[in-house]
């Protein structure tokens, strides 16, 4: 019993014609090379497809590319600037540390700032240097202690006549030491440099704190100041090593100052 011819559809039929041309058929059935034309086709669509896929998913290259180059020059840009802002920054902060240093810019310009910062690290060094003291050659430390001797009898009768003036006094000592002896650091752009000695005297003044006004007490303190000046006991160590400007440069002979008043008050005691 032989197969029974299957009908193609005509729409299917239509569909293949269009595509392929008039159908050559075998029984009833497409021939193999109208398939093989069809699937082509259907082929060709199908990798059309996929390709109009992929560019609706990554967009128009076209417009990609511009809008990759228009992102990478606005970051130039951006940088360029922000490189810009800092420098301005820099130097704007540079100019205003030079200012603080030279005087109020509204009321010294030009030769008269220069004058007047001049005159300003003249007074620090002349002060920080205790009158120069501070420039010889050797133990300069030690010389500018011995410059403050006269000046613990001294003290020690203003503090008996009268307390708030003996106070006040060596509150103007410690600030002035303190604002000299960080100004002479800019002006010789060294930390703790061996020609400021207006941290010894202000040292030596603390420990005239703990002392009696005589000779022998100021002669007692001046060694052990010395001693611990070198040594530089805590916080003595930590106020050199961390503390910056002039606050760095007398804070440690403060203590010292503290250290050695404390002990002779105690050895005086004793003896």
């Amino acid at each position: 019993m032989g197969a029974s011819p299957v009908a193609f559809p005509k729409s299917i039929a239509k569909a293949r014609e269009h595509w392929t041309g008039p159908q050559k058929s075998v029984g009833g059935r497409p021939s193999a090379r109208a398939l093989m034309l069809a699937d082509g086709v259907w082929g060709h669509r199908k990798r059309a497809a996929r390709a109009e896929h992929a560019r609706a998913l990554d967009g128009p290259p076209e417009a990609f590319g511009v809008e990759a180059e228009r992102e990478s020059a606005r970051a130039a840009r951006g940088g360029a600037a922000r490189a810009l802002v800092w420098g301005h920054r820099k130097r704007a902060a540079r100019a205003e540390h030079a200012r603080a240093l030279d005087g109020p810019p509204g009321l010294f310009d030009g030769l008269a700032a220069s004058l007047y910062g001049w005159a300003v690290d003249s007074l620090a060094m002349a002060l920080a240097t205790v009158g120069g003291v501070g420039r010889v050659p050797v133990a300069s430390g030690t010389f500018g202690s011995l410059v403050a001797v006269p000046l613990l009898p001294a003290l020690a009768a203003l503090r008996a006549g009268s307390l708030a003036g003996y106070v006040a006094v060596v509150l103007g000592i410690v600030a002035v030491a303190v604002w000299s002896a960080g100004r002479a650091e800019h002006v010789l752009e060294s930390r703790d440099h061996s020609h400021i000695v207006i941290d010894e005297v202000a040292g030596m003044v603390a420990a005239g704190l703990f002392l009696p006004g005589t000779w022998l007490a100021v002669g007692v303190a001046f060694v052990l100041f010395r001693i611990f000046d070198i040594v530089k006991p805590f916080p003595a160590n930590v106020i050199d090593g961390r503390v910056e400007g002039g606050l760095g440069v007398v804070g440690d002979d403060l203590v010292a100052g503290a250290y050695a008043g404390l002990l002779t008050r105690l050895l005086l005691w004793l003896l």
